[in-house]
């Protein structure tokens, strides 16, 4: 059985388990401080540069900085939340298959207190999203890291940009 729930801002949560109140009302705090995130993200001058050490130099990111300058995040795939085990004890990941994003029930439910571990763990994710939607192939690196980090403001090593 397949659970439905719909976020603040239209955002799709689909669950192979029940989610209770204090679960669900996490996951909208991590999609709002997600927003918060890459709103403040998209108006950094050197957005389009940093863009282009995630994803690829020249890869047009123009439309993704307008969308999230204007609070529209329907770059966001749906959400399935599932049992750790069915992700092979990963915390969250993404799918080019199925296009969503895949969470651990239990990393959410473990993480109540922390959401910030959440927020990196989902922005992670939607790097690999905007990866899959800028680019045809899979880009060098971890892609996924690489955006969460500079999404967050660290600087990244030529080391860490090859990995």
């Amino acid at each position: 059985m397949n659970y439905n729930y719909v976020l603040s801002n239209n955002l799709v949560i689909d669950s192979s388990v029940s989610l209770d109140a204090t679960i669900i009302n996490a996951l909208d705090q991590v999609h709002l401080l997600v927003q918060q995130r890459l709103q403040a993200f998209a108006h950094q001058p050197e957005f389009t540069e940093k863009m282009g050490l995630a994803f690829g130099i020249g890869v047009e990111v123009d439309f993704l900085r307008t969308a999230w300058l204007a609070g529209d995040y329907s770059i966001f795939p749906v959400i399935e939340i599932r049992n750790t085990e069915e992700l092979n004890g990963a915390n969250g990941a993404f799918s080019t298959e199925t296009g969503r994003i895949y969470l651990a029930q239990e990393f959410i439910s473990n993480n109540i207190d922390n959401l910030e571990l959440a927020v990196n763990v989902l922005l992670e994710e939607i790097g690999h999203k905007v990866d899959d939607v800028l680019n045809n192939t899979d880009s060098a690196g971890d892609e996924g890291a690489i955006f969460l980090a500079l999404v967050q403001g660290e600087s990244l090593s030529e080391e860490v940009l090859q990995k």
